[in-house]
């Protein structure tokens, strides 16, 4: 079954799911991929009660390196990987500017290539 498809609410930088016509829309295979690294990369390590080490650890392995830190790079390369139907990384770019740091990777996944555009604020 496919994922609700989720938007970026850019009032409050978290995702609301998308309803059309009175009508959950749901996301194809392709943006279905997508749309879990970027959740994968958006949930903080603890944040999930059901699962205390899942999630992103932005505290130990973010927050304190710069973005060209193999530590910040690699805490982001294992959660992509990490994530279902993902099989490798091509061309992965982190980029930092004031707050925010984005993620850039073209990914090879179970229904072929996809781009990850991602910002951490």
């Amino acid at each position: 079954m496919p994922d609700f498809k989720l938007k970026k609410n850019p009032d409050t930088l978290q995702y609301d799911i998308v309803i059309s016509a009175g009508d959950y829309e749901v996301v194809s295979e392709k943006e279905e991929i997508l749309q879990r690294n970027v959740i994968n990369l958006s949930t903080f390590r603890g944040e999930n009660f059901a699962d205390s080490e899942g999630g992103t650890d932005y505290y130990n392995n973010i927050f304190p390196y710069s973005a060209e830190d193999i530590t910040l790079q690699d805490e982001f390369k294992s959660r992509i990987l990490g994530t279902r139907d993902t099989l490798s990384i091509d061309n992965f770019l982190v980029t930092q500017s004031d707050n925010t740091l984005t993620v850039s990777a073209n990914l090879t996944t179970e229904n072929g290539e996809i781009q990850l555009d991602f910002e951490a604020v």
